[in-house]
This record gives structure tokens, sequence and C-alpha cells, in this order.
């Protein structure tokens, strides 16, 4: 059958110690790298673009009945029910048509 090798729980902790300083020294190798580790710099510069999108903040909310709003070049118009030149519905079974219809 299989060998099983046996370890000590000293061997086991030496071992994990071992894998997590090659993993430290791999990926945050220098004093920078370090900082940025013990002081959670992803959270500093998440909240610092939180914070200057509150402070330059523009409300895009339209008055309507005063000021209009652009529509781009490709815009088709309100929603309607469209027939075939014999009279049948151009129907692909969306349900619009009833948000058209009053």
């Amino acid at each position: 059958m299989y060998a099983v090798e046996r370890w000590t729980v000293h061997q086991v902790q030496e071992r994990m110690r071992m894998r997590l300083s090659e993993r430290l020294t791999g990926h945050y190798s220098g004093l920078k790298a370090w900082v940025r580790l013990i002081t959670s710099y992803e959270i500093a510069v998440g909240m610092k673009s939180t914070l200057s999108h509150l402070i330059h903040y523009k409300p895009v909310t339209l008055q309507y009945p005063h000021e209009k709003r652009v529509l781009p070049d490709n815009y088709r118009g309100m929603l309607a029910l469209l027939r075939y030149d014999h009279g049948t519905e151009k129907c692909v079974g969306c349900d619009l048509c009833e948000a058209a219809c009053p």
C-alpha cells in the first residue's frame, strides 16, 4: 500500500511558517509593500475614491417639462405595436405594447 508519513505538530507548524514567509517575501518584498499590507492600503484608496465622488457631486435629475433631454441619433421613438402591410401584427412577445397603449 501507500506509505503514510506522520508529522509532529512542531513539523507542521514549521512548514506552515515557511510557506507563509515564502508567500510574503514573494508578493510583498520591500518596505512599501509591507506598509501596504499592514495598513489596509486598498481600503484607504477605495475610501479616497468614494469621498472624491461625494465632494464633486453633480445631480443628474432633469426638471422634465422645462428641460428636455438630449436624445441620441439612434433613438427610435415611442413604443408602438407595428403591423405588416397585410394587417397582421409584428409581435415578438415582449409585452411592450401594453405599456405603449393607453
